[in-house]
C-alpha cells in the first residue's frame, strides 16, 4: 500500500514522527526518506525527529504485507512539551489546502552580495501569502522577525486564463532574480536601491506556468514588488494578485544557471566566461 498527502505543521518546531508496521514500511517528507522500516517482521516501530517549519509538508508511506498478521500506524509527538506522548496523525494534520497565493520561504542571517544559493540552505520559516508587495521600508516587513540580513523565496503556479503577450516585474531592493517555468528572465541582482526589471514572454490561457523568484536584502531599506499586465489585466500592469497564483506545494529548488559547452576543436582546458543564462562574455 502507499498512502500520499500533506502534513501540517501548524507550528514551527521540533518535533518527532514514528511508523510502527507489520511487515515493513518507509516514510518520506518532502520527497526524501526519512524512516526505513523495511523488511519482514512482527510490529516494530522506528522513528526520526526534526526541526519543521510551519506549513504543509508533502508526506508519503509505502508498507507491504507478507502473510501472518498486518499492522501499520502513523504517529506524532511534540518535542517542545516535555513527556509528550506518541500520538495518532489524524485528518487534522493532514487536511490539503488548495491555497491561492505563493510559497514564501524566509532565511535570516548572512550578509550577501548577490542572490545565495538557496537550494543549500534551510528556510527559518515557510508560510502561505496572499501577494508579495512589500514597499522600501527600514521596518520589518510585516510578519519577519528581521528588518535587514536576510533573503527569500517565493514559489507557486501562475493562473493565466487569457493567451496571449504578459510583462512581469520585479521591483527590489536589494537584489532578486525571477524564474518562469524553470528559466532565468530577469536578473535584477546585486547591492541597489528600488529598482525594477521586467520581462516581456508570450503564455498560453490555462496552461500551469511555474513561477519562482528570490530576493535577499544587506542593510539598509528592503522591498520587494511582483507585478505582471497583459490580457487577464486589461493591459494594465498591477501587482500579481492571489486569483493569479496558486501555492506550489511541493519541494522547490531554483533553477541552475546553464552552462555554455564548449565548441568541437577547442582546447577542454580554456575556460569561458559566461552569464547567468549561458550567453558569452565579452569585453567591451
Amino acid at each position: 500500500m502507499r498512502w500520499s498527502g500533506f502534513l501540517i505543521i501548524p507550528k514551527g518546531g521540533k518535533y518527532g514522527l514514528q511508523i510502527t508496521s507489520d511487515d515493513g514500511s518507509n516514510l518520506y517528507i518532502d520527497g526524501r526518506k526519512k524512516i526505513d522500516n523495511d523488511g519482514q517482521h512482527g510490529m516494530n516501530s522506528k522513528s526520526y525527529s526534526s526541526k519543521f517549519v510551519k506549513g504543509q509538508h508533502p508526506v508519503r508511506i509505502e508498507y507491504f504485507q507478507k502473510g501472518g498478521k498486518a499492522g501499520m500506524m502513523f504517529r506524532y509527538k511534540n518535542l517542545a512539551q516535555k513527556k509528550s506522548p506518541w500520538k495518532t496523525v489524524t485528518a487534522k494534520m493532514l487536511r490539503h489546502l488548495n491555497t491561492p497565493g505563493l510559497k514564501e520561504e524566509i532565511y535570516y542571517g548572512g550578509k550577501y552580495s548577490k542572490v545565495p544559493d538557496l537550494n543549500k540552505k534551510t528556510a527559518n520559516v515557510q508560510r502561505f501569502v496572499p501577494v508579495v508587495n512589500y514597499r522600501s521600508s527600514k521596518a520589518k516587513w510585516r510578519g519577519f522577525t528581521k528588518s535587514e540580513n536576510f533573503a527569500v523565496r517565493w514559489s507557486g503556479f501562475l493562473n493565466i486564463i487569457k493567451t496571449g503577450t504578459y510583462k512581469f516585474g520585479i521591483t527590489s531592493d536589494d537584489g532578486s532574480n525571477l524564474y518562469l517555468n524553470g528559466r532565468k528572465r530577469v536578473d535584477n541582482d546585486g547591492l541597489h536601491g528600488m529598482r525594477a526589471k521586467e520581462v516581456t514572454v508570450s503564455l498560453a490561457g490555462g496552461g500551469k506556468n511555474k513561477v519562482v523568484f528570490t530576493y535577499f536584502n544587506k542593510g539598509g531599506k528592503a522591498g520587494m514588488i511582483f507585478k505582471y499586465m497583459g490580457p487577464d489585466t486589461d493591459m494594465k500592469m498591477i501587482v500579481v494578485p492571489p486569483k493569479a497564483t496558486k501555492v506550489r506545494f511541493s519541494r522547490t529548488s531554483t533553477p541552475a544557471p546553464k552552462k555554455r559547452k564548449a565548441k568541437k576543436g577547442t582546447s577542454s582546458k580554456r575556460k569561458i566566461a559566461v552569464d547567468e543564462g549561458g550567453a558569452p562574455l565579452t569585453a567591451r
